[in-house]
């Protein structure tokens, strides 16, 4: 079975549809019939007879007798998918599980759409420093979710927000999170997300700049947002 044709017939499994394999063995049956006649016809039937398929769209078997190749290879193949589809189902959920727990140890607060439109309007009566990204997004999980051991309590951004948080001048700026799979396909105007990670600065008037550089670099993310509020330019790393 060639790799191809499996996966394009395995992915939509997903939604529980029923696997309708009646046209792919005709069409595959048909090639067999052309350059092998002799091989696949059964010895007895006549020539020019109509091959009838025994199988129905719900993998039920017609009383039809045919020359098409065993039900229980059929059967097999179609237990196969049902199994990769309950490997899936239950790879997803655990993937759930494994984000809720992951989340519960993120001291960086989440920004839902609401508060994205009250930054960008100048609403939230603060400095923000947003980070937009993706649970799915390798450089987002490291740079977000976990260090690239695992450990959610010091992934880049947890790191930033506590060095951040014992700062006298750049507490003043909130840092936050904002998963795209969850704020909205439709962000505010300021925030032109074409790739992720990707860091927002937004000043508490709702002017927003976006940072280009090393995002797990403390000093140049407290840099940018000091060049786009005076009320930050005092010596960045004065602790209380």
């Amino acid at each position: 079975m060639p790799a191809k044709w499996y996966a394009t017939t395995l992915d939509p499994l997903g939604d529980d549809k029923v696997l309708d394999t009646d046209g792919l063995v005709e069409k595959s049956m048909a090639g067999e019939l052309r350059h092998h006649p002799k091989a696949v016809a059964a010895e007895g039937a006549s020539d020019g007879a109509e091959v009838v398929s025994s199988l129905k769209p719900l993998g039920e078997n017609a009383d039809t007798k045919n020359h098409l190749p065993e039900d229980a290879d059929i059967t097999r193949y179609v237990d196969a998918v049902k199994d990769a589809r309950l490997a899936k189902q239950e790879f997803a959920k655990a993937q759930v599980e494994l984000m809720g727990a992951m989340e519960g140890l993120l001291q960086v607060p989440a920004a839902d759409a609401l508060y994205l439109r009250k930054a960008a309007n100048g609403a939230n009566g603060h400095s923000s420093l947003i980070v937009f990204y993706a649970p799915w997004c390798p450089h987002c999980q490291t740079f977000v979710l976990h260090d690239g051991s695992g450990d959610p309590t010091h992934s880049p951004l947890e790191q930033i927000h506590k060095k951040w948080a014992n700062n006298a001048v750049m507490e003043k700026v909130k840092i936050m999170r904002a998963d795209v799979t969850k704020v909205g396909k439709v962000l505010p105007a300021a925030f032109k997300v074409t790739g992720i990670p990707s860091v927002y600065f937004v000043s508490s008037m709702g002017e927003a700049k976006k940072f280009v550089g090393d995002v797990t670099d403390a000093d140049a993310l407290a840099d940018f947002c000091r060049s786009h509020d005076s009320s930050l330019n005092q010596p960045v790393w004065a602790t209380r």
